[in-house]
């Protein structure tokens, strides 16, 4: 028994590694540019280009990999330092109510 659960946790490395690239692949292929998402219609290509850069999106494929799966490790895939509000039209100050 304890043969077969090593071999199983053995097998599982392999399999993670997989699916990890199979998910980031499919992320990166899907139609629509994320940083143009993120910018809005209005966007400049500056706009577009400081978001790119912020996100890592200019890096190599490769790298991205690699930063992707040590957030995943860490498990850090939130990007606080970065907030998206400062290129989006509505700022967290527009959608607070007041408690009256």
């Amino acid at each position: 028994m304890l043969n077969y659960t090593l071999r199983r946790l053995l097998l599982l490395l392999p399999m993670l590694a997989g699916v990890s690239i199979v998910v980031f692949l499919v992320m990166h292929f899907i139609p629509g540019a994320p940083a143009q998402l993120a910018a809005g219609p209005d966007a400049t290509e500056e706009d577009i280009a400081q978001i790119r850069h912020n996100y890592g999106l200019d890096k190599p494929l490769a790298t991205q990999y690699f930063i992707y799966v040590k957030k995943i490790v860490t498990g850090d895939l939130v990007n606080r330092s970065k907030p998206i509000h400062r290129y989006c039209k509505v700022s967290p100050e527009h959608y607070r109510q007041p408690l009256n």
